[in-house]
């Protein structure tokens, strides 16, 4: 991936993009996301956007944004899919 592709992947995963891709509201985002991570081969293979939570994000908030059981993350790959076009 070149560096303007990963700016562009970049620039999408603002809050309000994650949001709109998670079903989730800003406002439960900006208070319960935790970090962004980039879900990569050793390669440098871009697969997809990590999204982190708190671990004491409410469960319904955590379903709603498609996080597995027990989970605190969930990953986004379309958005990159997107940005190769």
């Amino acid at each position: 991936m070149n560096s303007s592709q990963l700016g562009v992947a970049q620039e999408k995963l603002s809050n309000e993009v994650i949001a709109s891709n998670l079903g989730l509201s800003l406002e439960e985002v900006v208070q319960w996301a935790v970090g962004q991570d980039l879900d990569q081969s050793e390669e440098g293979v871009l697969f997809g956007h990590i999204v982190r939570f708190a671990p004491d994000t409410p469960q319904a908030v955590l379903e709603k944004a498609g996080a597995e059981e027990g989970e605190y993350f969930v990953i986004l790959s379309d958005l990159y899919e997107e940005a190769e076009q």
